[in-house]
């Protein structure tokens, strides 16, 4: 196994939430945007709640349509969808309640 298979299978193994907040740190313009396009959201009177990982995706539909290169922007961890629900739901009042949340399992 070479060093960098070596590096890479160790970052994996770090929790989930530590790798989240590392990643929320470095990129804080990720939430920015999630929080901008939950508020549309709700300007728009929808009743049903959000899905995070809905959120996650049209994301990266929009950044891919609008830059020339994917490495412009941030990879985003479909398993950072759910922290991102709960985090936006803690950190903004005005949109607690607008993800529907499960139970995590920590992987």
């Amino acid at each position: 196994m070479t060093d960098l298979a070596v590096q890479s299978n160790f970052n994996f193994r770090k929790p989930l939430q530590e790798r989240f907040e590392k990643f929320h740190s470095e990129n804080p313009h990720v939430y920015q945007t999630l929080v901008f396009m939950c508020k549309q959201y709700q300007g728009r009177d929808h009743k049903d709640k959000l899905g995070a990982r809905a959120l996650v995706e049209a994301l990266r539909w929009d950044w891919r349509m609008r830059t020339t290169r994917d490495q412009d922007q941030p990879k985003i961890n479909n398993d950072y969808s759910a922290l991102y629900a709960r985090l936006i739901m803690e950190s903004e009042p005005d949109l607690e309640g607008i993800f529907e949340i499960r139970t995590m399992t920590q992987a």
